[in-house]
């Protein structure tokens, strides 16, 4: 019976093991990180649009711009690390800049395998001299199989602030490797004072591998015969 005990026990630690290497958090920032040269291509993980299914922004070193305006917005990067922007408002944590215009600025995050989502979570802030225009908006959405839903949009503005903002799922969503959530950031208002420093985080929901499925088949027909 022990050994019996044993063998369900190392088969449930397997499936639990498995579960939990899927729900790795996939982070805009730990990306960027990873690719220094920030390229703008809707082959990668990570990627910038203007405006909700939008053009790509062109990468110009550090930073993805909108070509040919005279402000280059909306803009996303470059990174940002703590203290980066001067002593009127620094950034407090290490994320990226993004600076919304005309077309909302989009951080636009594509899965590279088949997951699935319950919600996804932003960190963000004013920074430079972000609290003199009307505040920026952030709405996220997910585009599945071409349609794209709303999940709720958050505004901030006035004296600088950092926030972390959860936006869940009615239900979990199963997203294939050309559905995408959008990160969009909209002028509220005017948007020349108007720019954030912004991480974004997915989890996936742990989901238990075929091969961990069927040893713990194996392992149940095993004790029956034992039995």
């Amino acid at each position: 019976m022990r050994s019996d005990q044993s063998l369900l026990a190392g088969v449930m630690c397997l499936t639990a093991v498995a579960g939990i290497a899927q729900a790795d958090t996939l982070g805009f920032r730990n990306w960027l990180d990873a690719n220094p040269s920030m390229p703008n291509s809707t082959e990668n993980e990570w990627y910038g649009t203007g405006g909700i299914g939008g053009p790509l922004l062109t990468p110009t070193g550090t930073e993805w711009i909108t070509p040919g305006d005279p402000l280059g917005i909306p803009t996303i990067g470059p990174v940002l690390h703590i203290g980066d922007y001067g002593p009127a408002n620094p950034a407090t944590f290490e994320g990226c800049f993004v600076h919304p215009g005309g077309p909302p600025a989009v951080v636009v995050f594509e899965p590279t395998e088949s997951l699935t989502l319950s919600s996804v979570t932003v960190h963000w802030e004013f920074v430079a001299n972000g609290t003199g225009g009307n505040g920026v908006a952030l709405e996220v959405l997910t585009t599945i199989g071409g349609v794209t839903t709303g999940h709720g949009t958050r505004i901030i503005h006035g004296t600088p602030n950092d926030s972390f903002e959860e936006f869940a799922f009615v239900e979990p969503i199963q997203f294939g490797t050309d559905d995408h959530v959008n990160f969009a950031f909209w002028s509220n208002g005017s948007s020349i004072m108007d720019h954030v420093n912004f991480d974004a985080w997915v989890t996936p929901v742990p989901e238990p591998t075929t091969a961990c499925l069927v040893l713990l088949g194996a392992a149940c027909s095993t004790l029956r015969r034992r039995r």
